[in-house]
């Protein structure tokens, strides 16, 4: 929620438990987590090695910043941009 509250500006709507918990519900995800404690560091991402980074439809600087960073560290993983859909 911290994350939410710095990078948009605004409180979130769902609290992350929750919108961890949806995405989960997703039959194409196989496996969901809540990002680092400190933004940009990306150790998630050497402990999980995921297959596929999707981001939600209004997450481009987060998107960029990734993306930034895989150029950095010579790392290739595939990117995703999800549509907006409603509660």
């Amino acid at each position: 929620d911290r994350h939410v509250r710095f990078l948009k500006k605004k409180e979130p709507v769902n609290t992350q438990k929750m919108r961890l918990a949806r995405v989960q519900k997703d039959p194409r995800v196989t496996r969901a987590l809540l990002s680092d404690v400190q933004l940009g560091t990306y150790h998630i991402l050497e402990k999980t090695k995921p297959d596929l980074i999707a981001f939600g439809f209004d997450q481009h600087e987060l998107k960029a910043n990734l993306e930034q960073w895989m150029h950095d560290h010579h790392k290739i993983i595939p990117t995703t941009t999800l549509d907006y859909f409603p509660e």
